[in-house]
Parts: structure tokens; C-alpha cells; sequence
């Protein structure tokens, strides 16, 4: 009898065994499970990381782009209004130095013209101007 109490009980320490062995695995799988569901969740934020990064690099270019565009227009606008002005002067002195009474009147509504003009030329300066900050904004 002592034996088979010996026997039962070392059985039983042996089911205990596989049973804490069982639990064991089960907790190891359980742990192996969630860590790679968390490297995968690491994986897709990096994921969504690189293409924030790259999408936000684009919009700087383009933005940049716009920027040098509007700049260029600027400049030809620019350029336009100093031609404008040059020619006017020319125009200006040719008639100066014809001295007579239509040269002057010819001179007088030619710089009235150009006044115009040149005001028209800066008010695109200045739609040119908002529109550069507004796409800065």
C-alpha cells in the first residue's frame, strides 16, 4: 500500500510536471504571439512614419517650385515694366528734342499713356505679390 501511495503520488507529481510544463508553453506561444503582433504593429507605424515623411517632402517641393515659379514671373514682370520705362524715356527725349508744339502734345499724352500703363503694370505687381503670399500660406 505504501508503495502504491509512492506510486500515486509520484504519478501525480508527474502529472503536476507536465501539466506546470503545459502552462508553460502555453505562456511561451501566448508571448511569442504577442510579440510579433507588436513587431508587426512597430512595422506598420514605421511604415506609415516613412510615407509621412515622403509625402511631406514632396509638398516642400512642390512648394519650393511654386515659389521659384511665382519668382520668375515677378522678375518678368519686372523686366517688363523697366523696358516699358526705358522706352519711354527714349520716346520722351526724341520728342524734347523736336521742340515744336505737337512733339510736346505727342510727348505729353505718349507720358499719360505710359502713366497708365505703368500703373496697370503695378497693379499686377501686386496681384502677383498676394498671389505669392497666398501660395506661401
Amino acid at each position: 500500500m505504501i508503495q502504491r501511495h509512492e506510486q500515486e503520488k509520484e504519478n501525480l507529481s508527474l502529472l503536476h510536471k507536465e501539466a506546470k510544463d503545459q502552462i508553460e508553453a502555453v505562456r511561451r506561444e501566448h508571448a511569442r504571439e504577442i510579440a510579433v503582433k507588436m513587431l508587426m504593429g512597430i512595422d506598420s507605424g514605421l511604415l506609415q512614419t516613412c510615407i509621412a515623411a515622403w509625402r511631406s517632402a514632396i509638398l516642400i517641393q512642390r512648394h519650393e517650385q511654386e515659389k521659384e515659379n511665382l519668382s520668375l514671373l515677378h522678375k518678368e514682370a519686372q523686366d517688363h515694366i523697366q523696358a516699358v520705362k526705358m522706352e519711354h524715356a527714349r520716346q520722351v527725349a526724341a520728342r524734347l528734342m523736336s521742340g515744336n508744339d505737337s512733339g510736346l502734345l505727342q510727348t505729353c499724352i505718349a507720358a499719360w499713356r505710359e502713366a497708365v500703363i505703368v500703373q496697370r503694370h503695378e497693379l499686377e505687381k501686386e496681384n502677383l505679390s498676394i498671389l505669392r503670399q497666398q501660395a506661401q500660406a
